[in-house]
């Protein structure tokens, strides 16, 4: 991962290159040390360059983590939303598209683990960073979901509380990798190989989907 054979070049040599590495280390950094503990000059010795390197592309650590979440959930957070906004849908092609949605957020994770090592801190501790990530990124997933949801009730949907459905999807379904220790332990087998993730968003799915759309279960009362 060390960028050091590009200190010295001109400016704007491979600069998006750079910015990109820089990205992603600093997520697994502030995915492992949290905001507070992560230091840019350890990040700058893990990457092998030198401090200013670093301050050449990212004035402050603040601006190195708003712009790394921007990084990670950008892109991805949009194409998710594409298949939660299908407005007069039939309930077929609305609950596929849910599945799709669902699917590519487990992917973001499997893909990019430090991001929902990043969130799963972040929805604990509150405050401006997760107004940040809330605001620019997942309010609109938020949105989808909760839409979702209420669509569903005029076919079969049982009684949901919304705000549990939305938790349930936003801190469940990536446990597989924001605990990926323990997940080895009860399976055995990495968590992030592609036959386990498919396993799990198989899983996660058909549980998501069965709570929403059964019967209450008989004998039990809300």
């Amino acid at each position: 991962m060390a960028l050091t054979a590009r200190i010295g070049r001109p400016p704007g040599a491979d600069g998006e290159a750079t910015r990109e590495t820089i990205l992603k280390a600093a997520l697994e950094a502030f995915a492992e040390a949290g905001y507070e503990a992560m230091s840019v000059r350890a990040l700058a010795r893990r990457l092998g360059v030198s401090h200013n390197l670093i301050h050449h592309h990212f004035e402050s650590k603040r601006q190195l983590w708003y712009e790394a979440i921007d990084f990670g959930l950008g892109r991805r957070a949009s194409e998710i939303r594409q298949f939660l906004e299908i407005p007069e849908s039939s309930p077929q092609d609305m609950i596929a598209g849910f599945c799709e949605g669902l699917r590519r957020f487990i992917l973001l994770g499997a893909h990019l683990p430090a991001i929902p090592r990043i969130l799963l801190h972040e929805f604990a501790e509150g405050g401006e960073r997760l107004d940040y990530i809330y605001d620019q990124h997942l309010q609109p997933l938020v949105e989808g979901a909760i839409r979702f949801l209420e669509r569903l009730g005029d076919i079969k949907a049982s009684e949901v509380d919304a705000r549990s459905f939305v938790l349930l999807i936003g801190t469940s379904t990536l446990s597989l990798f924001n605990q990926s220790a323990f997940a080895e332990k009860i399976g055995g087998s990495d968590p992030f190989s592609e036959e386990v993730v498919e396993r799990h968003i198989r899983t996660v799915t058909r549980i998501v989907l069965t709570g929403v759309l059964a019967e209450p279960v008989p004998g039990y009362k809300r």
